[in-house]
This record gives C-alpha cells, sequence and structure tokens, in this order.
C-alpha cells in the first residue's frame, strides 16, 4: 500500500497509509449507505483499512441502488456481486401487506402494478403540471393533516419545491388560526408557535439529531423551545444554532 495522502472527509480521515495513529485492527469502520459511495471514495477508504489491519462493514442497498453515488461508479454494487453478504428482506416499515406488496413491486420495476394498486385504495392522484401537483398535495394535506401535521409528512424530489410547499403548508396553517402571533425570522423563512421543524445539524449540549422533527411550543427572544417527535423536549438557542428550518415538508433524499 503506497503513502499517499488519503482522505475521507465524510469519515474524518485525513492520513497516511501507513499511518497506525488513526485506526488501527482494533478498529472497526460501519459505512451506511454504502451504495452512495463512489469508486474512488471506497477505493481510498478500503486501502486506508487495509493499511491498518481495520474492519470495514458496508451497508446499504446494493442490488437496486436506490441512489446512485454523485462522483463516478458504484463499487459497493459490485462488491456484493461477488461477495457473500447478508440480506434483510422482512419490510417492516409499512404495516399493511398491500402496502408492503407495493413496496416490492417498486424494487423489482413493476412500477404500473404499483401505481394500480395505489389508484384502486384511493392514494395516487395525478396532474398535468407539477404547479397542480403540488396544489392537489396541499389541500389533500391540509384536509387530513392540518390540525396535526404531525402525523402527514409531505415528501418532495428537490429542494426548490420542499421549500416551496413548507412555505404553503405553514401560511395555510397560519390563515386557520393554527400557529401562535410571535414570529422569529431566521434566513428565509420565519418560525412561529405551532409551527413543524427539521433539524438539519446535530447538537450534543441541545440534545439534537440531524434529521430530528418536531414542533415548536414556545418562542421566547431567539429561543425555542422544540418538543421532539421522539417525546424529548429542547431548548435551541437559535443565536448560536441556526441549523434549523421548517418541516411540514422534506425531500426525497432526506426521507
Amino acid at each position: 500500500c503506497s503513502s499517499d495522502l488519503i482522505q475521507v472527509p465524510y469519515l474524518k480521515l485525513n492520513a497516511k497509509a501507513k499511518d497506525p495513529t488513526l485506526i488501527d485492527k482494533k478498529t472497526v469502520i460501519f459505512v451506511d449507505e454504502a451504495g452512495m459511495v463512489d469508486t474512488k471514495l471506497m477505493k481510498n477508504l478500503l486501502l486506508r483499512a487495509a493499511a491498518s489491519g481495520a474492519k470495514v462493514i458496508l451497508t446499504g442497498d446494493g442490488r437496486y441502488s436506490q441512489l446512485q453515488p454523485v462522483q463516478a461508479g458504484n463499487y459497493f454494487r459490485e462488491i456484493t456481486r461477488q461477495t457473500p453478504s447478508m440480506e434483510l428482506k422482512e419490510i417492516r416499515r409499512q404495516k399493511s401487506e398491500e402496502d408492503r406488496k407495493v413496496v416490492r413491486r417498486l424494487a423489482s420495476g413493476q412500477a404500473e402494478k404499483a401505481i394500480e394498486s395505489l389508484i384502486k385504495r384511493g392514494r395516487y392522484q395525478e396532474a398535468p403540471t407539477k404547479e397542480e401537483s403540488a396544489k392537489n398535495l396541499i389541500s389533500l394535506w391540509l384536509e387530513k393533516y392540518r390540525e396535526n401535521p404531525r402525523s402527514g409528512l409531505i415528501v418532495a424530489a428537490t429542494n426548490h419545491w420542499n421549500d416551496h410547499l413548507n412555505q404553503v403548508a405553514q401560511e395555510s396553517r397560519l390563515k386557520a388560526g393554527l400557529l401562535g402571533p410571535e414570529t422569529l425570522p431566521m434566513g428565509s423563512e420565519t418560525f412561529r408557535i405551532g409551527d413543524r421543524v427539521l433539524f438539519t445539524g446535530k447538537s450534543k449540549d441541545i440534545g439534537v439529531i440531524k434529521g430530528a422533527l418536531g414542533t415548536i411550543t414556545a418562542m421566547r427572544g431567539s429561543g425555542l423551545t422544540v418538543h421532539l417527535d421522539t417525546e424529548k423536549t429542547v431548548k435551541v438557542p437559535t443565536s448560536t444554532f441556526r441549523d434549523i428550518r421548517l418541516g411540514y415538508s422534506i425531500t426525497t433524499h432526506r426521507s
């Protein structure tokens, strides 16, 4: 193995291949969503682990590759083709068997059959434009979840539509008198008591992890009190922690 500098930023690895101070033979490195790691990055990681005797455990969707790497290649897919691996087949997220069938059909490329099932159960809507689709989505969401948005999460394909849907959802709840009068501007968004929020960063001091969802229950100055969906309540000083945004809608990638 060469002594060239190897960098794996998201694992916080940045050392020469023979440097034993960072990881060693007692180290186990877990890489989740490994299907999103490009070939060059995966090669660098495995070289570094091999040089130190570390063990690497890769988890992800290797067969269907739900999300492709941004850069070239999909090394994880090739690894799963050539190396014995364990596969989880039991679906736990969807509770009904019909919903589980939809997931299996989508995963195996049977999109038409999956959509047919959704149509028969009144769970599929179609419109000629994205704008009309978004309008119909919000109308359905307001009908079912306006008073309890925690029960109905909106998922959008892009950041643009995610921002738009968050804004429309907030405005609709404000008009319905479901949000408090106090406001706290932050960037392009304004928070109110009753708003759903998403944490886009983590903080040990506050006690939140990236991706956590919650509801604003109180507001004082630049501070927010947020009741997380895990039933934990946290205090957020937005003067020092700004990794928070509206959470009525999230992107497909984040979901």
